[in-house]
């Protein structure tokens, strides 16, 4: 596959994931082109048959690991102090309940969620991404789905009198 094929069909989808992980548009756009530029770099070295999604997957994702670990050393200018960024052409959430019960969600488990529901990777993919093993990718996504049907919906743990059972006297 040519370099500008596989450009167009990843950017976006690079740039949606790396947008997840840093909620900064610069940023995402400079791990996405830190990705190409690695792997303009690497692919003499890479084996054909690995797929070249998953490893520009697996370099965003650390690009992005380290901005975080950067940004964690040294703090920046409160948000209120900067002009705002404009979103138009970023795919954000439109269901503010879910944005924010994702937002109490561990990094790693937005990680595997974006990466399985928006991306449609299989747990073997994830676990090559994210460099785990393909049980504790699964063991993540099934608990951060349980605790994100929780805050959804607080109703369900509430039992209907109706169905509970008739305790005999």
């Amino acid at each position: 596959m040519a370099f500008t094929e596989l450009y167009e069909l990843m950017a976006e989808r690079l740039f949606r994931f790396a947008y997840r992980m840093l909620h900064d548009r610069g940023a995402a756009e400079d791990a996405v082109q830190h990705a190409y530029l690695e792997l303009v770099r690497a692919r003499p070295q890479l084996e054909e048959e690995r797929s070249l999604e998953a490893w520009l997957f697996k370099s965003v994702r650390f690009t992005c690991l380290d901005e975080i670990r950067r940004r964690s050393r040294r703090p920046e200018i409160p948000s209120d102090q900067l002009p705002e960024e404009r979103t138009d052409d970023v795919i954000v959430l439109i269901d503010p309940e879910l944005e924010k019960a994702l937002s109490v969600l561990t990094p790693e488990q937005q990680e595997v969620l974006h990466l399985k529901h928006v991306e449609g990777y299989d747990g073997a993919e994830i676990a090559e991404i994210v460099g785990s093993s393909r049980t504790a990718v699964y063991a993540m996504a099934a608990r951060a789905e349980a605790r994100l049907r929780k805050m959804l919906d607080p109703v369900e743990s509430v039992t209907d009198p109706a169905s509970s059972p008739k305790r005999e006297s």
